[in-house]
């Protein structure tokens, strides 16, 4: 029985029954691969109905995909072929496609983030078929129109989409139409990148425009309708590269000042957004030769107060994508916006708050491991501590390697007065804003981003002995109502005699977050929150009832799509393999291609 999915429909709990009672329960992993044809065929009969779907694209107002080609045959006459189309078909979710002898395709439910349908086949209006597909959504970055019968074409590049809350944007860097009267005329051959939003058409000529209706859920596609006259001609499901764009550079119209300034990462917390900047240069506007600004100071930048440039220039952060990122930043002059940029930060691993006191050669390093974003609280993994005192910097005041883990209702006290803090953690648990306190005022805020590794198994040693508590986890799942992990290694030796070995056990297990992991001495193992994806759990080990130590969890969760059971004491044996998983807004559901009993 699949009891639940989770929420990208990625992973599985199972449990087997026998006679109503629950004899296992499983955590399963499908692969999830690429599947890009829905297939039906009639039972007893050699029909055959056959679409090939490209891409995939959910947004706040419907569901999209893009179909390649139908393919059908006839019940009587199955040498018959009655639909063999292979023209680009967008399918909507509020509409759907007739095919012949009365079935007709729809799409019936999307997952969270578009990457997989379930389709419905139905023959004069009843059910026969249902079935998830997963497409390829490669990269297709070029809307190209062409007139029928003719060489007329019009060709448009798009870099990047983002989607902010009050509108949706696209950068194109390549525009190239001819005429459609005389296609030996260019009418546009435009390489300038330009910002392009969902509340302003892009005009070309003679009476063609290209509108964006939406961008999908996750901001990574786009959906463009292309319109002649006031009349929608065409329409197409964009996926451009989406790749680093981490500069914004302004030139002013007919002069050669320039304006960069590089993004190290971006951050979208929950009342505001930052972006960390390491490089900006300003040559002036009337004289070119004159550099303004040359600097490479680490800075930050928040949707609260822009960067202050010269000349009556000023950057601003407009706006920010759900998870960070993208950035829509534009620069005003004067009061008056002269440009505009989506800016695509590296948002590489950067694990080390680092600050030094103005003026001295004072250091303060804390080094991150990991990041947690639970339903309750926040958390971070510091796996390194230096400082150095302002007054006499050869004092070396911290230098510690322990693990410890800060939550965001805490500070990590440090010496003379500092402390740090988490502000906030992004919304994927990967990022963390943290603030330097010194004698109780912010004097520093940086975006830390961890390396967040795999890191699968929880280890105790009770201080001052050589007992040793290793639990290892295979994988975590966070449903609709309970969380739970795969355990598949138990150690335990003993606090008071370290020889004797008092667990050690290779089964697997599965635990929930209502249920404690028991173990030997009074010790317990509990799972008070996973994180929104699942991927990361944070763990409490109590004895006697009390907190001894607590750590985040990375377990690999690694594909695990066969869900095998053996009768104890018995050569019995289940097996059924999982081809895919999918959880749609009304239902959920899973392919089973191979069942053995």
């Amino acid at each position: 029985m699949v009891k639940s999915i989770d929420i990208d429909g990625n992973r599985v709990y199972l449990e087997l029954y026998k006679d109503k009672e629950m004899i296992d329960s499983r955590i399963i992993v499908p692969a999830n691969q690429v599947d890009d044809e829905f297939v039906y065929s009639r039972p007893g009969t050699s029909n055959e109905i056959r679409a090939k779907l490209k891409n995939s694209f959910r947004s706040a107002y419907q569901n999209l995909a893009t179909i390649v080609g139908i393919w059908q045959n006839s019940e009587d006459n199955p040498d018959r072929i009655l639909i063999n189309k292979s023209q680009l078909i967008i399918l909507s979710s509020k509409e759907s496609i007739k095919l012949e002898e009365g079935y007709e395709l729809f799409i019936k439910s999307m997952d969270i983030e578009g990457d997989k349908i379930c389709l419905e086949l139905d023959k004069d209006g009843k059910l026969v078929h249902e079935e998830v597909i997963i497409p390829p959504n490669d990269v297709d970055d070029i809307f190209h129109y062409s007139r029928a019968g003719t060489s007329h074409e019009i060709l448009i590049h798009f870099k990047n989409v983002l989607r902010t809350p009050d509108q949706d944007l696209v950068t194109i860097d390549r525009i190239w139409q001819n005429s459609k009267d005389n296609p030996d005329r260019i009418l546009i051959n435009d390489s300038r990148s330009m910002t392009l939003s969902s509340q302003m058409p892009l005009e070309l000529q003679e009476g063609y425009e290209l509108a964006i209706r939406f961008a999908d859920i996750e901001g990574n596609k786009a959906y463009l309708q292309f319109s002649r006259d006031g009349e929608v001609i065409d329409s197409k499901l964009i996926i451009p590269a989406n790749e680093v764009d981490d500069n914004f550079v302004y030139s002013q119209a007919e002069a050669s000042n320039q304006i960069k300034v590089h993004f190290k990462n971006a951050y979208r917390g929950t009342d505001h957004s930052l972006a960390m900047i390491d490089g900006i240069w300003q040559t002036s506007g009337m004289d070119p030769y004159r550099i303004l600004i040359n600097d490479t100071q680490l800075r930050t930048v928040s949707s609260r107060f822009g960067l202050m440039l010269e000349e009556g220039y000023e950057l601003e952060i407009q706006s920010m994508d759900l998870d960070g990122n993208r950035v829509y930043v534009v620069l005003v002059k004067d009061g008056e916006i002269v440009a505009s940029q989506v800016i695509m930060p590296a948002n590489e691993g950067d694990d080390t708050f680092i600050y030094s006191y103005p003026g001295t050669p004072q250091e303060i390093r804390v080094r991150f491991k990991n990041a947690f974003r639970g339903a309750d609280q926040n958390l971070a993994t510091a796996d390194g501590l230096w400082q150095t005192s302002e007054v006499n910097p050869d004092l070396i005041l911290i230098d510690d390697p322990r693990s410890r883990t800060m939550t965001s209702g805490t500070t990590l006290a440090l010496e003379e007065g500092y402390k740090l803090a988490i502000n906030s953690i992004d919304i994927d648990g990967n990022k963390v804003n943290l603030d330097l306190y010194k004698d109780e005022i912010v004097i520093d805020s940086q975006v830390i981003i961890p390396a967040n590794e795999v890191d699968d198994t929880f280890i105790y040693s009770c201080p001052g002995t050589s007992q040793e508590i290793r639990v290892r986890f295979k994988n975590a799942f966070r449903g609709a109502d309970q969380s739970m992990a795969t355990v598949d290694s138990l150690w335990q030796t003993s606090e008071i005699d370290p020889n004797p070995i008092l667990i050690n056990d290779t089964r697997s297990q599965t635990v929930t977050s209502g249920t404690p992991l028991k173990l030997e001495e009074g010790y317990e193992l509990i799972i008070p929150s996973i994180d929104i994806d699942g991927n990361k759990l944070y763990l409490e080990l109590c004895k006697d009832g009390m907190v001894v130590d607590s750590q985040v969890i990375t377990p690999e969760n690694e594909v695990d799509d066969t869900f095998i059971y053996s009768r104890p004491e018995t050569s019995q044996k289940i097996k059924v393999h999982f081809k895919n998983a999918f959880r749609g807004a009304e239902q959920s559901l899973v392919t089973i291609d191979s069942i053995s009993q």
